[in-house]
């Protein structure tokens, strides 16, 4: 899309940023001024191999120190955590989002901090949420730990959580998990975007409803959408999980 002048990537589920910024968090620039001379071509035709050139890099974890830090700030200053405390208890979402390592900052942006099977945490994705607990699409996404600076892990959220043997449940967006680990339980993982699906043996898909042929090619989907009238296009897990509460359809844990 282009949007203010700017090439703009948009991910269902991820993050939606301009062309220049997603090649410095996960293309091969360093920063915007490195990205905008591979974007500069001179009126020649653009090489678009040189986008997925990745930089060597020694990979390199978050300090635990960090999320501690971001996790002082408060809480009920983020719009996304309101909106998850009018469908469940305050307490039950704070266990759920402390056991996810999720934070907010000083904007009010929720903070998914992706930790691998051994704790350590690969990198952080901020977004921007509405009162009504959906995206603030004028605020495109971020990170402040960057593929460029090292921060190369990709853990699916919550892979931290999986004990040996255990059967997970896969969706693509970090929101739904939370919202399948407050409502249903068990370990709910995502994957960021529907196109970072991967390693998928002993987990059952929740794919988002326009990504459900695209991952019944992948492996075990659980229809999820069957029976469900309000069903749309873009809908995903959470989006019937918000649809029961509400309509008293569901036992709370």
């Amino acid at each position: 899309a282009i949007y203010n002048g700017d090439i703009w990537v948009h991910e269902e589920g991820g993050v939606s940023q301009s062309l220049a910024t997603w090649l410095v968090n996960n293309g091969r620039a360093a920063d915007y001024r490195e990205a905008y001379r591979i974007l500069d071509c001179k009126g020649k035709p653009l090489d678009v191999q040189r986008f997925f050139e990745k930089r060597k890099v020694v990979a390199s974890y978050v300090p635990r120190s960090v999320v501690d830090a971001m996790g002082q700030f408060d809480l009920r200053k983020c719009p996304l955590f309101r909106w998850m405390c009018t469908l469940f208890p305050e307490d039950r979402v704070r266990e759920v989002w402390k056991m996810y390592n999720v934070t907010t900052d000083s904007k009010g942006n929720t903070c998914y901090w992706y930790a691998d099977s051994e704790g350590r945490i690969a990198y952080d994705k901020r977004i921007a949420y509405r009162e009504d607990g959906h995206r603030d699409k004028s605020f495109g996404g971020t990170r402040e730990y960057r593929t460029a600076d090292g921060f190369t892990a990709r853990p699916y959220f919550g892979a931290h959580l999986v004990k040996e043997g255990e059967e997970v449940r896969i969706c693509e967006a970090e929101k739904s998990a939370l919202l399948g680990a407050l409502a249903l339980g068990g370990t709910w993982l995502a994957c960021g975007g529907k196109n970072n699906l991967k390693d998928v043996a002993n987990a059952k898909l929740y794919p988002d409803y326009d990504a459900r042929e695209e991952w019944e090619r992948k492996g075990s989907v659980v229809e999820w959408w069957q029976g469900w009238n309000e069903v749309g296009a873009t809908s995903d897990i959470g989006d019937l999980i918000e649809w029961k509460v509400k309509n008293g359809e569901l036992c709370l844990r």
